[in-house]
C-alpha cells in the first residue's frame, strides 16, 4: 500500500470519528442531570425520604375564566381585567400549562383570570 493510501485511509477514519462525536454526543444538560441523579441515588442524608417530589405540580389558581376569542391578546386581556396592560405576566403565570408562549392564544382556550 502506498502512502498517499495510508494517509488517505487514516484521514478518513478520523474524519468519521469526528463527525461520530459531533453528533452522538450528550447535550450538557441531559450529562448533568444524570451525573447528578446518579449522585443523589448513592448519597442520602439522614433524615431524608427517598421519595422523589415534584415541585412542578402548582394548584389550580382561583380567579376567573376566559374563553380566548379570535384577535384577544394578554395584553388586551391584561388591559380588561386589570386595567394595566403590563399585568399580562400574571396571567401567563396562572396559564402556562395551556400556553406555549405569551404571544399565542388559541381562540377556544380557556384561561384564569387570577384576582
Amino acid at each position: 500500500m502506498s502512502k498517499d493510501a495510508k494517509l488517505g485511509l487514516v484521514l478518513g477514519i478520523g474524519l468519521i470519528i469526528i463527525v461520530a462525536v459531533v453528533f452522538f454526543r450528550k447535550e450538557p444538560s441531559q450529562a448533568k442531570a444524570s451525573t447528578d441523579g446518579a449522585a443523589a441515588a448513592s448519597v442520602k442524608p439522614k433524615g431524608v425520604s427517598s421519595t422523589p417530589v415534584v415541585s412542578d405540580v402548582r394548584p389550580i389558581a382561583p380567579g376567573r375564566r376566559h374563553t380566548v376569542a379570535p384577535g384577544d391578546t394578554l395584553f388586551s386581556l391584561a388591559e380588561r381585567y386589570y386595567n394595566d396592560p403590563t399585568r399580562f405576566v400574571l396571567i401567563y403565570d396562572a396559564n402556562r400549562d395551556r400556553l406555549a408562549a405569551p404571544d399565542r392564544l388559541e381562540a377556544g382556550t380557556v384561561l384564569v383570570i387570577p384576582d
